[in-house]
């Protein structure tokens, strides 16, 4: 089973562009503020970088999920280049898949599972869609994967458990 979700809303598009379209404004407006001219180039390159990170993270980074011989499969792909595994974990050490509420993981989670090491696999800023697995491996390494699964994986994910 394969599935690449899309993205569900806008947000980091009109984030990037604001950012940009701001510091782009700020960077102007600098030369007619002599004594914060400094401050007003910083502050620009600080929004110059964050629309760059929404542009690069959410924009031209997708992600495809598949389960093939009882792994659960993440690949990550940028721009035009060829996809990279980025997780491969065994169905058979799933300890908790459920989906996340407003995209957020409950504190009984985070209480249940304290070292768990959390990777975020959505392509949607702040997704409705998203859901929480974790896996728990034979050296005791707890790992949260956040991700937007078909409504087959959910299914298939509800069985494993």
């Amino acid at each position: 089973m394969h599935h690449v979700p899309k993205p569900q809303n806008k947000k980091p598009q009109i984030i990037t562009t604001v950012f940009v379209a701001v510091g782009i404004a700020v960077f102007l407006l600098a030369p007619i503020l002599p004594a914060g001219q400094a401050i007003a180039q910083a502050a620009a390159f600080v929004l110059f970088g964050v629309g760059l990170y929404f542009a690069i993270r959410y924009l031209f980074t997708s992600f495809s999920y598949a389960i093939e011989d009882g792994d659960f499969t993440v690949q990550k792909s940028q721009g035009r280049r060829i996809g990279i595994t980025e997780a491969r974990l065994a169905l058979d050490e799933l300890a908790y898949f459920a989906p996340l509420q407003h995209g957020k993981i409950s504190k009984d989670v985070r209480a249940k599972y304290p070292a768990m090491q959390v990777y975020n696999y959505t392509v949607t800023y702040r997704p409705d869609g998203a859901y929480l697995a974790v896996f728990i491996d034979a050296a005791d390494n707890v790992i949260g994967v956040v991700f937007e699964p078909s409504g087959e994986m959910v299914t298939l994910f509800g069985e494993s458990k």
